[in-house]
């Protein structure tokens, strides 16, 4: 006679299948590099304004001074305050088209973002299965659990994800899903935050 837990292992709790839409692997690198960009932010309107403040200075000292200075030097000077204004206006204005044009172009490109993904849970695995491959990931080895609105984020070492786009589920399946997380945070004791 099997014991409950052998039973468990070899049978999937539940199963999903679901695709990762543009909009939420954009979402999705909003979230993961939310940290990365705000000190890269910091850098660059900082950098920016040395720029802007450096180049209106010089700008400032020309005019001010006797010196005749070639064409090239106001030409340096427009370019550098330029620079700065770009460098302090960047992440208001260009950065995420930016990024969602490159995000756009890798989405497209990807066969494992174009593939139906299934996942099979079980109480102490779960299973990713891509076209002819799959993975295994004890859930003892997952490092944590995020959540936005939007997004699941299971976080299966600190440089791989298992992206669960919420609007590819079906109500019933959402909440068995989130009711087997809570289950595996607290028996495994992996941290689940919202983002």
């Amino acid at each position: 006679m099997e014991d409950l837990e052998t039973t468990g292992r070899s049978s999937p709790l539940f199963s999903l299948t679901f695709q990762i839409p543009l909009e939420d692997y954009i979402r999705f690198h909003l979230v993961i590099g939310a940290e990365n960009e705000k000190k890269g932010r910091k850098k660059t309107v900082l950098l920016g304004w040395v720029e802007f403040v450096i180049g209106v200075l010089l700008l400032i000292s020309l005019f001010v001074s006797d010196t005749e200075s070639g064409l090239f030097f106001y030409f340096m000077i427009a370019v550098m305050i330029l620079m700065g204004l770009y460098s302090i206006t960047y992440y208001r204005f260009f950065y995420r088209k930016s990024l969602e044009k490159v995000l756009a172009k890798q989405h497209a490109s990807t066969p494992y973002l174009q593939s139906d993904l299934t996942i099979d849970l079980y109480e102490d695995k779960l299973t990713e299965h891509v076209e002819d491959k799959q993975a295994d990931t004890p859930w003892n080895a997952i490092h944590e659990i995020k959540s936005t609105d939007a997004l699941l984020l299971l976080m299966l070492d600190t440089k791989r994800c298992l992206l669960i786009p919420k609007s590819q589920l079906s109500p019933v399946e959402l909440e068995k899903l989130e009711s087997l997380l809570d289950e595996v945070s607290e028996k495994y004791g992996k941290p689940r935050y919202a983002v």
